[in-house]
Parts: structure tokens; C-alpha cells; sequence
């Protein structure tokens, strides 16, 4: 009984790309060929944080201002903290957060432009885990967290391990792709 589910190269008479077919050149690469797409990927999520960034800048300054303009005609609380002491609080917590946002995209945008070519893996992985950094209140955590599980699948597996050392060695991507693709 045959099984519909099973591999076509596992299936008998089945012979792949071969040497004269026409789809012989694109042979892919494995998960190596996904890591422009990841290189990508991180640098538009990088490019959304570095934007949520400066959206969080810009509240760490505009909200404290409009607390203190709100609060100048009110009578001060008879307990807690007084309203300068909460806007003050408040501003820092944006402008906290802004930081740690801004330095997630910054690193997702040189490790993109750098895993692109196939350099920088260390820093591909690191860039990916600063997307946990945006869990406090930022609207790019789901496809930083999406992020992080593909790109991980893709940067640790063998043959991108390689496509990376090759690019170490100072190989071109389009040599490592071929390189790649001989030795799939």
C-alpha cells in the first residue's frame, strides 16, 4: 500500500533534480537559503521598533507635560505621590522603554545587514532574543517572538553554520549559494 504522505524521494523511480533537468539549478540550499529572508525580516522588524521607538521618546516628553498642565488647576492629592512626582515617573518609564525598544531595532538592523551577506551569526542570534526586550508594551512582540522561533530554526541548523563560516572566510553570497547548492 502506498502512502500519500511520504517523501517523493523516498518513493522508488523517483530521480530528484537531475543532472538534465531543468529545475537542476535550483536545487535548494536547505535552511542556509532562508537566512537572506531572516536577514530581512529582521531588518523591517528592526525598522517598526527603531519607529516604535521614537513614538515612546516623543510620549516620555509629551505626557509628563500634559499631566503637570492638567494638574496645575487641581488641588493636590491629601495622600501619594504628588502629580510632578507621577509625571516625572511616567516620562521615564516611556523614555526607558524607548531605549531598550530603540537598542532591539538598532541591533535587528546591523544584524540584518550583516546576516544578508552571511557574516555576523553570533549576532544574527543575539538580535533575534532582543525581540523579548519589546514584551513591555511594544506592538512588535508577536512578530519579534514569530522572528525569533523561525530564525532560530534557520541559524541553528548545520548547513547555515557553514554558509556562515564560508561567509567568515570572506565568500560572496552568491558563491556560498553556489557552494551550497552543489554540496545541498
Amino acid at each position: 500500500m502506498e502512502n500519500p504522505y511520504q517523501s517523493p524521494e523516498s518513493q522508488p523511480g523517483f530521480d530528484g533534480a537531475a543532472a538534465g533537468s531543468p529545475f537542476a539549478d535550483h536545487i535548494p540550499a536547505g535552511r542556509a537559503s532562508h537566512v537572506p529572508l531572516v536577514a530581512i525580516l529582521m531588518m523591517v522588524q528592526g525598522g517598526f521598533e527603531l519607529l516604535f521607538a521614537a513614538l515612546l521618546f516623543v510620549m516620555g516628553v509629551v505626557m509628563p507635560t500634559s499631566m503637570m498642565a492638567a494638574a496645575a488647576g487641581a488641588p493636590a492629592p491629601a495622600q501619594g505621590p504628588s502629580p510632578a512626582v507621577m509625571a516625572s515617573v511616567l516620562g521615564g518609564v516611556y523614555l526607558a522603554l524607548g531605549v531598550l525598544v530603540a537598542i532591539a531595532g538598532v541591533l535587528k538592523l546591523t544584524a540584518g545587514f550583516r546576516n544578508y551577506r552571511y557574516r555576523g551569526r553570533t549576532l544574527g542570534i543575539v538580535a533575534l532574543f532582543s525581540g523579548l526586550a519589546t514584551v513591555f508594551g511594544c506592538y512588535c512582540f508577536p512578530t519579534a517572538l514569530a522572528l525569533l522561533i523561525y530564525g532560530l530554526i534557520v541559524y541553528f541548523d548545520r548547513q547555515t553554520a557553514y554558509a556562515f563560516e564560508l561567509g567568515r572566510q570572506g565568500q560572496t553570497p552568491e558563491q556560498i549559494k553556489a557552494c551550497l547548492q552543489r554540496f545541498g
